[in-house]
């Protein structure tokens, strides 16, 4: 059985990385641990969504710094 890295972000804003053969197994041991998840993704899923905000960051931050020298 191969066990899954997940993500978790839970009702009490916990964040946590949560490992399950499956998502059944991980939202029982949730649980039965007391915690509510509002948002599951692969931790796979969530490293390229972060990789993707950082780049658009990395953006923004870019135009805001030429438009800076340019008003000067």
């Amino acid at each position: 059985m191969e066990i899954i890295e997940y993500h978790v972000k839970t009702k009490c804003g916990r964040n946590f990385v949560w490992s399950a053969p499956d998502m059944d197994y991980l939202f029982r041991s949730l649980t039965f641990r007391g915690y509510t998840a509002v948002e599951v993704m692969t931790l796979d899923e969530y490293e390229r969504q972060q990789a993707d905000r950082q780049i658009e960051w990395n953006y923004h931050l870019k135009r805001e710094v030429e438009e800076g020298r340019k008003a000067v």
